[in-house]
């Protein structure tokens, strides 16, 4: 019995060190990866590149930092697989993005829909014309431009306020 369970603590021994190596080795390549990156960007000038592109950003260490992230994901993902459990964490992690982009639609979409609908409504609408003057809530402006999501107004101080179409029909 005793000898049972100093093979099994051995093993798992075995499996915690080679973790840790693995962990270690991947940490050292996504540093030297984003080193080298850097370096070979800046000898070609990226950030010049980048620049003409009208992107006033250092382009030469986001693009390091991004590439040793993605050596950092490899070598978690292949802990995980070496662990065993790489295709549960990966089905959670695709799970859990799934629905948090489902929930960032639905709270998008919340907002637009409505105003989306009603644009339909005021395209038809002759009393809200391009050109027109108006009044809403105290605020008097004429109407620039109709949208499907907004109306455009230009108040008396030549500001420009975007009015939600949805405000329009609920007004009404």
């Amino acid at each position: 019995m005793f000898t049972e369970i100093w093979q099994r603590s051995l093993s798992y021994f075995d499996t915690l060190i080679v973790s840790i190596i693995i962990l270690l080795i991947g940490l050292v390549i996504g540093l030297l990866i984003k080193k080298i990156a850097e370096r070979v960007l800046r000898e070609v000038d990226y950030n010049g590149m980048v620049r003409k592109v009208g992107i006033a950003a250092n382009a030469e260490k986001i693009t390091g930092t991004l590439l040793s992230y993605a050596a950092y994901a490899a070598t978690i993902f292949l802990l995980l697989d070496w662990l065993g459990i790489a295709f549960i964490v990966f089905y959670f992690i695709v799970g859990g993005a799934a629905i948090l982009a489902g929930l960032g639609l639905i709270t998008g979409l919340k907002d637009v829909i409505p105003n989306f609908l009603a644009g339909w409504k005021l395209k038809k609408n002759k009393e809200l014309a391009t050109g027109k003057k108006i009044e809403i809530k105290g605020i008097n402006g004429v109407i620039e431009k109709k949208g499907y999501l907004k109306v455009m107004l230009r108040t008396g101080k030549e500001d420009i306020l975007h009015v939600p179409n949805a405000f329009f029909v609920r007004g009404k």
